[in-house]
């Protein structure tokens, strides 16, 4: 699956998938709302009329084998074209 929300490969900081002295990239990603409960296999959120007008804040994840994640927050904004 691709990530819209990722512009760049992230790195396993903490060395639990190094081969041949290597950073391992991280391929696994979720998303959340600002405030909701961080889920590991979310890959997408609901977004509805109601969203519209405002910036939707939510969290990028980014995981590594080992469970450990880092994230950035950035936002959806919600456009009604008809």
């Amino acid at each position: 699956m691709g990530f819209d929300f990722v512009a760049s490969d992230i790195y396993d900081c903490y060395g639990q998938g190094a081969k041949k002295g290597r950073p391992e990239t991280g391929e696994k990603y979720s998303i959340n709302r600002v405030g909701d409960p961080v889920i590991a296999n979310q890959t997408g959120i609901d977004l509805d009329c109601e969203d519209i007008g405002a910036p939707v804040l939510v969290e990028i994840h980014a995981w590594d084998e080992a469970g450990n994640d880092d994230f950035c927050i950035t936002f959806i904004e919600v456009q009604d074209n008809r």
